[in-house]
């Protein structure tokens, strides 16, 4: 039990043997080299139709967001359980050239 309690500080040093001597023994455990592919044509390469899925423009936004609105302006509401909301102002799809700013107000 004492040879066992005097080798303690020793043991990360003795794993790191074990490991560094079990990787030099066995060189499989590198893998191996990917094979050169010279003149392989571009659609190989390329993202292929049937497995990239359609992505509709005007479906409701998913995930993080309930709502994502275009307005001239928002304010801060004090929303349910004391959180604060971001209400657009005058919401529209259309501004003027001169619009001194366009938000974009996520909810």
């Amino acid at each position: 039990m004492r040879m066992l309690n005097s080798m303690a500080p020793l043991r990360p040093f003795l794993f790191s043997v074990l490991v560094l001597s079990i990787d030099w023994v066995n060189p499989r455990a590198y893998g191996e080299e990917l094979p050169i592919t010279p003149n392989v044509p571009l659609n190989e390469f390329q993202n292929r139709g049937d497995y990239v899925p359609s992505y509709n423009f005007d479906a409701p936004p998913q995930g993080m967001f309930r709502s994502i609105t275009l307005a001239k302006g928002f304010e801060e509401e004090m929303a349910f359980r004391r959180s604060h909301e971001m209400v657009p102002v005058e919401p529209t799809e259309v501004f003027a050239i001169d619009a001194p700013a366009v938000y974009a107000v996520f909810s």
